[in-house]
């Protein structure tokens, strides 16, 4: 583009404002026939002095070609967006390459694999642990669980289990038992547990 060079009427253009000239056709005239603007490469030329901005100077008559060289219509547009397209997608595809590179995690089920672990512990605990009353230190168990849980409310049945003075007695007054305690606060898998032990219990008594 160093063909191009200020006309008389472009000089005077710029020293008196004479034309209502836009802010980059201004520029561009500045730039023209300049050191500092044939310093540029190619590419920033091309952005700021494009064919049709040039063109738009020519007709004003406020440039000049130096040359008989017509405007070369310049396709480095398209090249340029072609060049950038490329670029971003083989970004991308880098990107997407790394992406799939990095290691596939999943979430740690270890802690589900722990709490299950520790859950068949306890069972088999608990279940290693249920050892036969005899038959004075299971109407002691079945009286405490009562008082402990019920309170007043189970004191006649209390007394009952207290009494009784053989098995099937005592396993009339644990069907009520069980009833009583279902009803009160006690956690579920402590009822159960002690219930296990007292079927142990009297099963290995009835036995005897």
């Amino acid at each position: 583009m160093s063909q191009y060079h200020k006309t008389d009427l472009g000089i005077e253009s710029l020293k008196q404002r004479s034309m209502d000239l836009n802010a980059r056709q201004r520029r561009l005239l500045l730039l023209i026939g300049t050191e500092d603007f044939n310093l540029l490469n190619e590419q920033f030329k091309k952005r700021i002095a494009p064919v049709e901005l040039l063109e738009q100077l020519l007709d004003m008559g406020l440039i000049a070609c130096s040359s008989d060289e017509p405007i070369q219509t310049t396709v480095s547009s398209p090249v340029v967006n072609s060049e950038i397209e490329t670029s971003l997608s083989t970004q991308t595809t880098t990107a997407l390459a790394e992406k799939l590179a990095e290691p596939i995690t999943t979430p740690s089920l270890s802690p589900s694999i722990a709490s299950i672990a520790d859950t068949e512990v306890e069972k088999e605990v608990i279940e290693v642990s249920v050892e036969a009353l005899n038959f004075e230190q299971v109407k002691q168990l079945m009286a405490h669980l009562l008082q402990q849980n019920c309170g007043l409310m189970a004191k006649q049945l209390t007394t009952r289990i207290l009494e009784t003075q053989d098995l099937r007695s005592l396993k009339l007054c644990q069907m009520q038992w069980i009833t009583e305690l279902q009803e009160s606060r006690i956690p579920a898998h402590e009822l159960n547990q002690c219930l296990k032990q007292i079927n142990f219990s009297l099963q290995k008594l009835n036995a005897s």
